[in-house]
């Protein structure tokens, strides 16, 4: 017996266990779709957008600046490397109560005729604290697939949120703008991708387990050579 490859044998044959069963098993993943909702609002060259919301609805709001945001930024060097636009948001509840944003657009590109690009979301409380009334779980939503950058956040009553630009820094045309509503989704997801993994490591298991408890042959006893 070679207790080594016994005892790796069995470790893998414990592990390859492990393996199949855990891909015969799944779980439910749920995501928010912003492609979902089928009465998004959008509107061009508004100040405002609306949507009518459910408890617990999370909701997303796209702002798409607009040619002359270009023309007055604020400088890099700042917070940013590249120039920026800071611009206050409300998002008002059914009820009237506002929670104020502070957006920043950022120019990524050296064409001026190219659009900002809405970069990032804080608070205007104390060191950028977000203060939320009506709404929570604010969040600034980075692009990633075919998501675009815009405020997430999940309302706390029913009716109608409003998302509204109050002031731009340096000026501007009212922005085009889209106020979603998120739909969530769930998927069901497995692990089956691990059943060759699982096997392999049983055949390996196998392998080292006959070999680890295999009894050494027998050998005859030795021949004394005559020296006569």
């Amino acid at each position: 017996m070679k207790a080594i490859w016994a005892a790796l044998g069995i470790i893998l044959l414990m592990s390859s266990i492990f393996i199949i069963v855990g891909g015969s098993l799944g779980f439910e993943k749920t995501d928010v779709s912003w492609k979902k909702d089928p009465n998004p609002t959008e509107v061009i060259n508004s100040w405002n957008a609306s949507r009518i919301l459910n408890e617990s609805d999370f909701f997303k709001v796209e702002i798409h600046p607009v040619a002359d945001w270009n023309e007055f930024l604020e400088p890099a060097g700042g917070p940013y490397s590249m120039p920026y636009k800071a611009t206050f948001v409300n998002i008002t509840d059914p009820f009237g109560s506002e929670t104020e944003l502070l957006c920043d657009f950022l120019m990524l590109s050296d064409d001026p005729q190219k659009a900002l690009v809405f970069y990032n979301v804080s608070g205007t409380g104390e060191h950028g604290k977000v203060e939320t009334h009506g709404i929570e779980k604010v969040r600034f939503e980075i692009p990633y697939g075919n998501n675009t950058p815009g405020i997430v956040a999940q309302a706390l009553s029913s009716g109608n949120y409003t998302a509204t630009v109050t002031f731009l820094v340096g000026g501007g045309s009212a922005p085009n703008m889209k106020f979603t509503r998120g739909v969530l989704v769930v998927t069901k997801a497995d692990y089956h991708d691990f059943y060759p993994v699982g096997v392999g490591v049983f055949m390996a298991s196998v392998v080292l387990l006959v070999y680890g408890f295999r009894k050494p042959g027998k050998t005859g006893p030795k021949r004394k050579l005559d020296t006569r």
